[in-house]
This record gives C-alpha cells, sequence and structure tokens, in this order.
C-alpha cells in the first residue's frame, strides 16, 4: 500500500509538471527610446536622455520631457522597430497616458514645454493601433499608487465561428503580459464584468501568439471591437491590455 500511494504522489506530480506552461522569457526583447530633454522651442539644439525599453514591461521613472521619440541608431533587440509601438503614461501605475500612441515614424509630442512622464510601456504590434491618430490627451493630476490590483476579465471562444459560442473567461491584470495558452478563435471584453479600479472603455488589448509578446494575433480590440482570430481555434500564448484613457 505504502508504494502504491508513492507511486500515485508521482503520477500526480509529472502531470502537473506536464500540464503547466512555460512562462520563463529567456530572450530580452527591447528597444531605445530617445527623451527630448529640452523644450520644444529649443528644437535647433535639442537635448536627449535616451533609456532602454523591455518589451511587455511597464518601464517606471521619473523624468520631465517635451517629447519622445524612436532611437533609429539602435536597431533594437530580437525586435523590428517598424513592428513595435510605446505609449507613455503621467503615472508609474501605467493609468493616465501623457502622449498618443507612438512608434518609429510618428514620435510623442508631449508639450512645448517639459512635463513629466512616470512611465512608458512598449509591445509588438504588426498594425498600428486605431488610436495613434484619434486618442484623446488626458489633462487630469497625475497618481502615483502602483500597489492597487488594475484588471479586467476577457471571454475567449473556444468554439469554431460556426458552432455554439463557447466562452473560457481569464482575468487580466493591465500592463502585464498575461500567459494564458487557450485555443481561441475570437476575444472580446467581459463586460458582465465591471472591471477593478478600471473603467472597461477606457482599456484597449492585444493577443500574442507566443508568450514573449513579441508575435501578435490579429489587431488591437476593445469594450466595442472584439478579436477575430479564424474561422477555427487559434493557440494564444499571451495578452497584454493597457490603459488608453484615463481609468
Amino acid at each position: 500500500m505504502h508504494s502504491t500511494t508513492i507511486l500515485a504522489s508521482a503520477l500526480s506530480l509529472a502531470s502537473l509538471a506536464v500540464a503547466a506552461p512555460v512562462t520563463k522569457r529567456d530572450t530580452y526583447y527591447g528597444i531605445n527610446l530617445n527623451f527630448v530633454t529640452s523644450a520644444s522651442t529649443s528644437e535647433y539644439n535639442p537635448t536627449y536622455s535616451s533609456q532602454p525599453i523591455e518589451l511587455n514591461v511597464l518601464t517606471q521613472f521619473a523624468i520631465s520631457v517635451s517629447a519622445i521619440e524612436f532611437d533609429d541608431n539602435f536597431s533594437g533587440t530580437n525586435i523590428d522597430l517598424g513592428k513595435v509601438e510605446c505609449r507613455a503614461f503621467k503615472d508609474a501605475a501605467g493609468l493616465i497616458p501623457a502622449s498618443l500612441p507612438f512608434d518609429l515614424y510618428h514620435s510623442a509630442a508631449l508639450s512645448t514645454n517639459l512635463v513629466e512622464v512616470a512611465s512608458v510601456l512598449c509591445y509588438a504590434a504588426e498594425t498600428p493601433s486605431a488610436a495613434l491618430s484619434t486618442a484623446k490627451r488626458d489633462t487630469s493630476s497625475p497618481s502615483t499608487t502602483t500597489t492597487t490590483y488594475h484588471g479586467i476579465h476577457l471571454n475567449y471562444v473556444t468554439s469554431a465561428s460556426t458552432d455554439t459560442i463557447v466562452y473560457a473567461s481569464r482575468p487580466v491584470e493591465l500592463n502585464v503580459l498575461t500567459v494564458v495558452y487557450l485555443d481561441a478563435s475570437a476575444i472580446e471584453f467581459d463586460d458582465d464584468f465591471a472591471g477593478t479600479n478600471v473603467a472597461l472603455g477606457g482599456v484597449a488589448c492585444r493577443a500574442f501568439a507566443d508568450d514573449a509578446g513579441v508575435t501578435p494575433i490579429g489587431a488591437e480590440f476593445d469594450l466595442y471591437h472584439s478579436a477575430a482570430l479564424g474561422m477555427t481555434p487559434v493557440e494564444v500564448a499571451s495578452v497584454l491590455c493597457y490603459a488608453t484613457e484615463s481609468v
């Protein structure tokens, strides 16, 4: 009986080891951003501070800038600069946008004077955000609280698009690359869940085929636009959600 118990325990541990997804990122993916630390009226003699930014990691710092742009003298580490998009925030928690989304071809012009940027989030994007040309700039006072959980729920359609719809609901924390490993034909916001310390209408998300978040699946999606991934389910390895307006 003792040997039977040991065998059962070993089998149980083995099944857990097989079932658990690999979430460790051994490869660094990153770019460099140039923060313009002079006022825009000094455009003939601007001063820059170049900072490395890791993809899918909310990078926190306190810096006063008038604009932010990609450092195209730095080719990027394991990522094509032309397939990356970033957002700047006034607060360390990444909840109060300080700029429009920006990329290699569109810099973030923040002010004619210097304003404080507390954090930046960059991520892979095959297609640019619709908000790249339409996002509103927020003028509310910044908050620097980072200990509060901010999250939403997403519904993953695990059935084929022609079948009776079957959902799997999963929580997602803002500004944290969440590993999910689910097969889905579409993803949509769970509007039955009001969100935790966020307004659903001020959040957007992207899905990825890998757990490092560098191979996008579909376009950016939000409360009003679901992500249609295919007629049949495809594997979604990770998801990243972020604030597009003050939440």
